[in-house]
């Protein structure tokens, strides 16, 4: 028997094991706009100009061009549920990719310029942990839209631009295919000003288009793109003309009920 203080030393505490994560020489690969709070911080624009960050869009909200990439199709005169994204089918409002991060590195806020309309757009983050995602730029944005425009905008602009409004804005609310109709209400909204060029085109950087409009080179604020809408199908045309019946029985059971209210 070995006297007190000898024996086998005590077993060493084992290190803790290191957390894995993804390796790029182990052939992972980092998907920077998966959903979900992943893959670094959700950036302020201040620091992103700070720390000069370069800002890359989701290829799903860039313009299409000539490619046949996955895109969104939408109407910015009807409602977000309207939008789809190409490939689903037609019946089917855009659901896969909703929730991914509209940019890497993701923002908490960001600001859109179109060449249609007198207004920087701002569009911020539903979510502080995840930043501003495709869901957020599309939903924001057609409620933007949707909202009546300042009179001092109009009252601004050239006798030819409010001629162009005026017509717009009767076309908007007419019978007419690929327009909503008289559920568009009374006074001028901000969809109005986009006339035949009201399909979402994308969105990308374009500092030189940025820096002339706002005199300088902004940190986190895209050009938006929109072009033509193209003539509508048969069954978009059903779609319409069901959703102009369906608007006309809802007002007229607002009617009724208001006139039992009042006598």
């Amino acid at each position: 028997m070995p006297p007190p203080g000898y024996g086998p030393p005590p077993p060493q505490a084992q290190p803790p094991r290191p957390t894995r994560v993804a390796r790029a020489d182990r052939g992972d690969r980092i998907d920077h706009f998966a959903a979900g709070p992943h893959y670094g911080p959700v950036l302020k624009p201040m620091l992103v100009h700070r720390m000069r960050v370069d800002v890359h869009v989701n290829p799903l909200l860039l313009p299409v061009g000539d490619s046949d990439r996955v895109h969104l199709n939408w109407n910015m005169l009807f409602s977000t549920s309207h939008c789809q994204r190409s490939g689903d089918p037609e019946h089917r409002s855009w659901s896969n990719g909703r929730q991914e991060p509209a940019t890497f590195p993701r923002l908490t806020s960001l600001k859109l310029l179109c060449r249609a309309l007198p207004w920087i757009i701002e569009i911020k983050a539903s979510s502080p942990a995840v930043g501003v995602t495709c869901a957020d730029i599309i939903d924001q944005l057609g409620d933007y839209l949707k909202t009546n425009a300042p009179k001092d905008d109009y009252q601004k602009s050239s006798s030819d631009q409010q001629h162009q409004l005026k017509l717009n804005y009767h076309h908007n609310r007419s019978r007419s295919d690929g327009v909503p109709g008289g559920r568009l209400g009374e006074g001028l909204r901000r969809l109005d000003w986009f006339g035949a060029m009201s399909m979402w085109g994308g969105m990308d950087r374009n500092d030189a288009y940025v820096k002339d409009r706002c005199g300088v080179v902004l940190p986190c604020m895209f050009e938006m793109f929109c072009v033509p809408r193209p003539p509508q199908s048969e069954e978009d045309r059903e779609e319409t003309r069901r959703a102009r019946r369906r608007s006309r029985s809802s007002r007229r059971g607002s009617s009724a009920v208001n006139s039992e209210e009042s006598s």
